[in-house]
């Protein structure tokens, strides 16, 4: 199944916008930057950004395909859009697939607690 062009973030602006206006979620294969849409009609978008320093392409384009994939998995959860930039760290490649999802999962629900209490309170 194909990643379509609007889950996608491609402007290098989208990233800036995110990179200021987003929420910054630590992690140690991985940091997650979040905001939520303003658009609520559109869907959710995903950033990947993977350096060579995770491996050679191959290994690179593993660790996408497997974000992506994850993605689709953890966006139907959300109420609303989101627009996210996944930054791989080095190990990212070595870790189960299971894990990898488990501990995205737990970062992005770490991000909805903290914005809803930021909203609330």
């Amino acid at each position: 199944m194909r990643f379509s062009r609007e889950c996608r973030l491609r402007k290098s602006s989208e990233f800036i916008r995110l990179r200021r206006a987003g929420k910054w979620v630590p992690g140690r294969y991985f940091h997650l930057q979040v905001c939520e849409r303003e658009d609520s009609v559109l869907p959710s978008r995903l950033g990947l950004a993977v350096s060579r320093r995770i491996g050679p392409a191959v290994t690179r384009n593993l660790v996408k395909r497997r974000f992506r994939e994850i993605f689709r998995a953890i966006t139907p959860e959300f109420s609303g859009p989101i627009d996210l930039v996944v930054i791989a760290r080095k190990g990212v490649d070595r870790v189960p697939f299971s894990e990898l999802k488990q501990q995205f999962a737990h970062a992005l629900r770490a991000w909805r607690n903290e914005s809803h209490l930021r909203v609330n309170g």
